[in-house]
């Protein structure tokens, strides 16, 4: 979008040119022809998706959205579904700490998660042929941290619901509509009004999108995106903190 506005700034200095060098030609030759004027013409190309083909912006912005939507909606059902057949009272009576709750039941759906990244990348680029010039390491490592983060909203959703329907509403309220909305998927951060931009704040899927297609596309390095990861690090601490201090272990 910011490429669009810069661009039509240039065609009207163009015209602004042409014009001025037509009327100078004009007044030269004391004529009304203008046979002899070659106006410059401005010809866009786009750097990083030259062809232009709308699968290099959507598929990567795609991978973004498949992993937050579906994570928290598997971990917030899982458990859940511990309250309501009751097995969920065996954690509660264990002798096990809840920091140990918390990885026994995030390892396993960071892992499952992982692999299905691997598999949508596989297929966005081998199958869609999406363009892909960046690092799979760092792209790989932003995924293991947005995952956990994921994850670990499930997690907190899971405290506060006490039915499987309630916890469906819960994260499509407040992780699926605000992700697909203030995420960038759509239209970038800095295009929406102050409140777009600080709900986007409080959502992992902002800082993961820029990096997946800053990757995918333009090749960007570790220098460029450590702000981003350490803010999903930092987010995946804040919410695994918050699952750990809520979640009553034992009950009166």
């Amino acid at each position: 979008m910011r490429a669009m506005t810069a661009q039509g700034y240039v065609s009207a200095v163009d015209a602004q040119f042409n014009q001025k060098m037509v009327s100078q030609y004009l007044s030269r030759v004391g004529g009304q022809s203008v046979a002899g004027v070659y106006p410059i013409a401005v010809e866009g190309r786009a750097w990083y998706n030259p062809s232009l083909e709308s699968k290099n912006f959507m598929i990567p912005g795609l991978l973004v959205l498949t992993l937050i939507m579906y994570p928290p909606m598997l971990v917030v059902l899982a458990i859940v579904r511990e309250k309501e057949l009751g097995t969920i009272f065996n954690l509660y009576c264990s002798p096990i700490r809840r920091w140990e709750v918390v990885f026994g039941k995030a390892i396993p759906y960071i892992a499952i998660v992982f692999i299905n990244y691997l598999m949508i990348f596989t297929l966005s680029v081998l199958l869609f042929k999406v363009r892909f010039t960046g690092s799979f390491l760092l792209l790989s490592a932003g995924a293991l941290l947005y995952i956990a983060s994921t994850v670990g909203l499930g997690l907190c959703i899971s405290v506060l619901s006490r039915s499987q329907i309630a916890a469906m509403l819960l994260s499509f309220i407040v992780i699926m509509l605000p992700s697909f909305m203030f995420s960038g998927f759509m239209a970038p951060i800095t295009s929406m009004d102050a409140t777009g931009q600080f709900i986007s704040r409080f959502i992992p899927a902002s800082y993961f999108m820029g990096m997946v297609r800053g990757i995918y596309l333009k090749g960007l390095g570790f220098s460029y995106y450590k702000w981003d990861l350490a803010s999903l690090a930092a987010y995946a601490v804040i919410v695994y903190g918050i699952f750990i201090i809520s979640f009553k272990k034992r009950i009166a």
